[in-house]
């Protein structure tokens, strides 16, 4: 018998769910019981449809559907609701004629519940479908009770057992037929440190049934046992022990927790002062902040690449485990820093940046943070941050501040001067990493402590790929000067991309022709009667991604655009997390084919600019050793070695040695390719001189042409 793919396996490969989730779900259905798809959608991980989905796939049969399938009453009046309501069953459609049911269940290897209901029915044939717990429930009481089942039945919080609950029965999770190997040891331990002794109680077992151990301790002799003992995900200090708990981190008492200390008054207090999650809250105000950015430097040419500049410092702000809200002041700082105007007349005064990065404007910027009220003081923040980065005090110079406060404004201040004024104009990446590096360690001490430039330079370099291959991409945006292009420009820009304005299409065309970009924005209404030519403007040349920038809603606009040679088209809502998504998987598709990363001492031409033929010949008569990437408009690649002058491999889709040369002769002018120094070579399949080979190449070439 084929074994079945669990639930949650198959939840995890359609990306409806994490394993956290999963967890979750598990530990709820342990105290509750009831199967494990129903708590999932308790939690509203998933929706009904979802879990649908996946039990359909699980168990090879169809899905049912309230909205595509119709229930018969009079098929449903045949079976009991004490049957239906045990089993979780109910008749869909009974044809009396063919003797065919149709039946939906909770679970298809309930053989009982299946037989009852054939016997009642006399059935002939059974089509079964299966349905979610909680759909079955809603039906069952719509149609035998006459009522609609609570809508917020999804959402009740039922009380946890006060007590102690060890005479009640232990619930096996494997009672839904689920293993997930998830061991009880893989829950979140929480320890709070409070000395109300009663909490440990009446607390522990209601975060017990949420997926949590908690150890509620007092004494520093027992938070130190514990420390040392085991790793605490969460650390909850209430308000009377808080200043004692510093003290014993300060003095190393203790071990210093690995994660977060959240600080507390009272359970009821924490409850009713927190009306909105603080992760809702402040992911909230960090977009709102981004969104302000975007709108005051849209028409700016300064423009910091926010995104990465926000990356940056909370990747490094976790290295040196600062606190959750230092981390969060870190990034709304960042995004509130104002780049001063190029057509801005300011006092001097309120302008930053020295020699070396384009003007802030402090006034504004401080102003901005003050009227936040962040509970962790932006505003210090920012006024230390310009203190170190104008070079006015040294880190060490600086006294009566925090040490958290002052390691936060070193951060800054390294992370904005790599982002800010070590610029991009060098002639290959690996120069470009290089200075980057240099110019970090020249800062050290004077921005930041040398541990923090050091650590940032790992960081750099542990994302190298990544930071290369987004420094690589250059993309142009086409179109009138309105607030959509130069939106999208902006955010572009602050994404780490290297956007050019362009404002009219034969322009861009000249640029396309000698330079050609990653990738080609054109915004559509600015050249409603030329829009349909852009694939004959840009793409004759080179494979470059083509985009299409719309307002329009029409969908048949939208099938033009893609039927005339545009790879995408962007609408209406412009969400530029979707967009970046689709961009960063369309460049990596591109990487594959023709990576964009050339090595020192290699170039990239078209058939066009520099013939296949002639690009053989020059190769061969220097006597280089090179590996050649090429690639067709079609998107056919190809791969040519040559070993001091002289073809030695070559291969072009399934095609190898000589023949996979005549074959790229005959691309003619179509295609485009990289040449790079090669030290390492595959085994030879080429034994012919260059010469002959051409020659044959040219030979087939002009009798594909006749």
């Amino acid at each position: 018998m084929k074994q079945k793919i669990r639930l949650d396996k198959i939840l995890l490969d359609l990306g409806y769910v994490t394993e956290k989730q999963i967890m979750q779900a598990l530990q709820r259905q342990k105290s509750h019981g009831g199967r494990f798809g129903s708590h999932l959608v308790y939690y509203k991980f998933i929706t009904e449809e979802q879990l649908a989905h996946a039990l359909s796939m699980q168990q090879e049969i169809p899905a049912f559907s309230p909205d595509k399938q119709q229930i018969q009453y009079n098929a449903v009046k045949r079976v009991p609701a004490e049957l239906a309501e045990r089993h979780l069953l109910l008749p869909i459609r009974f044809d009396k004629e063919t003797g065919s049911l149709s039946l939906a269940i909770a679970d298809p290897g309930n053989t009982e519940g299946i037989d009852a209901a054939k016997r009642m029915f006399r059935c002939i044939d059974l089509n079964l479908y299966i349905a979610p717990e909680s759909l079955l429930r809603e039906l069952i009481t719509r149609h035998y009770h006459g009522e609609d089942a609570d809508e917020e039945r999804k959402e009740i919080i039922e009380l946890p057992e006060l007590f102690d609950s060890s005479e009640a029965p232990e619930q096996d999770i494997s009672n839904d037929a689920i293993e997930t190997g998830v061991d009880e040891t893989d829950r979140s331990n929480v320890l709070m440190v409070s000395k109300a002794p009663f909490l440990a109680k009446f607390l522990t077992p209601i975060f017990e049934r949420e997926g949590l151990h908690l150890h509620v301790l007092s004494g520093q002799e027992e938070v130190t046992g514990a420390l040392r003992s085991v790793s605490y995900d969460f650390v909850l200090v209430s308000e009377e022990e808080k200043a004692k708990f510093r003290e014993w981190i300060e003095e190393k008492s203790i071990p210093a927790p690995a994660c977060d200390v959240i600080p507390f008054s009272t359970v009821s207090g924490s409850i009713l002062e927190n009306p909105a999650p603080y992760n809702t809250i402040v992911q909230c105000l960090l977009r709102s902040l981004r969104v302000i950015a975007e709108l005051r430097c849209t028409l700016n040419p300064c423009t910091p690449p926010y995104e990465l500049i926000c990356r940056d410092l909370q990747c490094l702000a976790r290295s040196f485990d600062l606190s959750r809200l230092a981390r969060d002041a870190l990034q709304a700082a960042a995004l509130l820093i104002v780049p001063q105007s190029a057509n801005n007349d300011c006092d001097p005064d309120a302008a930053a940046g020295g020699t070396d990065t384009f003007p802030i404007e402090i006034h504004k910027t401080i102003e901005y943070a003050r009227s936040l009220h962040f509970p962790w003081s932006i505003e210090d923040l920012l006024v230390t941050f310009f203190e170190i980065f104008l070079e006015q005090k040294q880190p060490n110079d600086i006294e009566a501040i925090s040490e958290e406060m002052l390691l936060a404004a070193g951060i800054l201040a390294i992370v904005w001067h790599r982002h800010t004024a070590l610029g991009d104009s060098f002639t290959t990446l690996d120069e470009h990493m290089a200075a980057i590096k240099t110019g970090l360690r020249n800062k050290a001490g004077k921005l930041a402590p040398s541990e923090i430039v050091e650590a940032y330079i790992r960081l750099i370099e542990q994302s190298e790929e990544e930071l290369r291959e987004q420094s690589y991409y250059q993309l142009f945006i086409v179109g009138e000067a309105n607030n959509v292009v130069d939106l999208f420009a902006t955010r572009l820009k602050h994404m780490g991309y290297h956007p050019v304005r362009i404002y009219d299409l034969e322009e861009a065309q000249r640029m396309c022709s000698r330079i050609p970009p990653t990738a080609i924005f054109v915004h559509s209404e600015s050249f409603p009667e030329r829009v349909m030519e852009c694939k004959d403007l840009f793409k004759s040349d080179s494979p470059v991604l083509l985009y299409a920038i719309t307002i329009e809603h029409d969908p048949r606009r939208t099938l033009e655009l893609f039927d005339t040679g545009f790879d995408d088209v962007f609408t209406p809502p412009h969400d530029f997390n979707i967009i970046a998504a689709r961009l960063l998987k369309s460049f990596q598709k591109r990487t594959k084919t023709m990576p964009g990363r050339i090595k020192p001492g290699g170039f990239r031409a078209g058939f066009k600019a520099f013939s296949f033929t002639d690009l053989i010949q020059a190769l061969g008569q220097s006597q280089k050793s090179v590996h050649i990437r090429l690639t067709k408009s079609t998107g056919d690649t190809a791969d040519i070695y040559m070993k001091e002058g002289r073809l030695v491999h070559a291969a072009c889709g399934t095609t190898a040695g000589e023949a996979a040369v005549y074959e790229i002769v005959t691309w003619n002018e179509d295609g485009e390719y990289v040449v790079e120094p090669e030290n390492e070579f595959p085994p030879e399949t080429i034994k012919k001189p260059n010469e002959a080979i051409l020659m044959e190449g040219c030979r087939l070439l002009d009798e594909s042409l006749v």
